[in-house]
C-alpha cells in the first residue's frame, strides 16, 4: 500500500494566478507553484484555499534565464540580486513554505573549476537567509541525465561542496524519455537519494503525453523501497485551465490505482 506517500502536484507551468484550480482533491498535501506567485502570497494580495495542502514549494524563484546567468554578470548586478533573493526568502519563510528552487545549471560547472567557485560564491552570499528560514534550496535534476553529465555522482560532489545543511535535489524525471528503454531507478538515484525532496514527473499532456501508471511504477516502487521520505510531484506542462482541471481528475484516479492494485 503507498497510502504513506506525500503526493503533491504542480502549477509551475502557470503563467498567472489566474490558471489556478478553485479546488483540489485531499489526495494531494503539496503543491508546487511558480516563483512569481511568491510575492502576492506573502503580501496576501493572493490567497490560497487548498485545506489539504500542507506544503509549499517555489519553483524557478528567479525566471531560469537570469537565474542560469548570474555568475556572467557585474558585481553590481549579483549584487542586486542577491539582497532580491534574500527578500524572496524572508517572504517565504512569512508564509511558512517548505522549499525553493533555483536553476543555475550546475551542471556547467562540473568540468569547469572556475564557474563551480562562481556558482558557490554566489549562492554563499545568500545562504545565511535561507539558514535562518525554514526552507529548503533545490536544485533540479533531469532524468534522463543531460549528455554533458558523467555521472549523477557530479550533483553530489556540488552539492557536498557547497555545505549547506538545507540545499537538495528535485528530480524532474521525463517518463515518455524512458518508455521502453532499460532503466534502474535505484542506478540513476544511488548518488541522489539522500538528498533529493521531491521526485517529479514533468509530461506535456497537451502535445498527446499521457501519464499512466506502468510510466511510473518503477519510481514509487523505489520510493516506497528505499526512500519513504521522498515527496510524489505530477507536473503537467499546460497552458489551458481546463488541461489542469482533467489531469487532476486522471491523478485522482492513478493514485487510487496504485494504492488499491
Amino acid at each position: 500500500m503507498l497510502k504513506n506517500i506525500t503526493w503533491g502536484i504542480s502549477f509551475s507551468a502557470l503563467e498567472s494566478e489566474k490558471g489556478l484550480p478553485s479546488e483540489l482533491p485531499e489526495c494531494f498535501s503539496l503543491l508546487e507553484l511558480p516563483g512569481f506567485l511568491l510575492s502576492p502570497l506573502s503580501s496576501k494580495q493572493l490567497k490560497l484555499s487548498y485545506p489539504y495542502i500542507s506544503e509549499l514549494f517555489f519553483r524557478d524563484m528567479l525566471d531560469p534565464t537570469v537565474s542560469r546567468e548570474i555568475i556572467t554578470q557585474s558585481t553590481s548586478i549579483q549584487n542586486d540580486l542577491k539582497l532580491y533573493l534574500q527578500k524572496l526568502i524572508g517572504e517565504a519563510n512569512n508564509i511558512n513554505s517548505s522549499g525553493i528552487l533555483l536553476d543555475f545549471a550546475i551542471e556547467r560547472s562540473f568540468e569547469n573549476p572556475d564557474l563551480f567557485v562562481k556558482i558557490r560564491n554566489f549562492i554563499s552570499s545568500f545562504s545565511n537567509s535561507l539558514y535562518h528560514s525554514n526552507n529548503k534550496l533545490l536544485f533540479p535534476v533531469r532524468v534522463p541525465l543531460l549528455e554533458s553529465v558523467k555521472s549523477a555522482e557530479q550533483y553530489l560532489e556540488f552539492l557536498k561542496n557547497q555545505m549547506l545543511p538545507q540545499a537538495g535535489f528535485s528530480i524532474d524525471i521525463h517518463p515518455h524519455e524512458l518508455a521502453g528503454k532499460d532503466f534502474s531507478p535505484q542506478k540513476i538515484m544511488q548518488w541522489l537519494e539522500f538528498d533529493t525532496v521531491l521526485l517529479r514527473f514533468v509530461y506535456e499532456p497537451e502535445t498527446g503525453n499521457r501519464l499512466v501508471s506502468k510510466s511510473i511504477e518503477p519510481w514509487i516502487e523505489y520510493s516506497r523501497r528505499h526512500c519513504a521520505k521522498l515527496k510524489i510531484v505530477f507536473a503537467p506542462v499546460f497552458k489551458h485551465l481546463e488541461t489542469a482541471e482533467n489531469e487532476i481528475n486522471l491523478f485522482e484516479q492513478l493514485i487510487s490505482s496504485l494504492n488499491n492494485p
